[in-house]
């Protein structure tokens, strides 16, 4: 009886929720609806062509997406503190790149045609 009521409250979570919850990372919902993750956000070497619309989120720590299949970073987080790691995937630019990273962003053995 606890799963149903289970799956019909995770239905109303966001993406970027579930998502979240699936991995067991754990965030703090903010007043304007964004998520914060305070330490570290470790999805590195999970086979993912693409991310999950993690727009809404901001990293207090690293983001780690490195050792995938991602050939775009559409749906990284609004903000890293820490560093960004994307290297070793199939990416040929990096729109969508998080407005700001507060360390280094790490993008090497990818296919990329531009730095802009």
């Amino acid at each position: 009886m606890w799963d149903i009521f289970k799956r019909a409250s995770d239905k109303k979570l966001s993406e970027a929720e579930r998502a979240l919850k699936d991995w067991g990372i754990k965030y703090k919902k903010q007043s304007d609806g964004s998520l914060l993750v305070r330490g570290n956000l470790d999805i590195s070497d999970k086979c993912l062509t693409k991310l999950p619309n993690l727009s809404s989120v901001k990293v207090g720590g690293g983001f780690y997406c490195d050792c995938n299949q991602l050939t775009s970073l559409e749906g990284a987080p609004h903000a890293v503190g820490g560093s960004f790691f994307c290297f070793n995937n199939q990416l040929t630019s990096l729109e969508h790149a998080p407005h700001t990273v507060g360390r280094s962003f790490f993008c090497s053995d990818n296919q990329l045609t531009s730095l802009e």
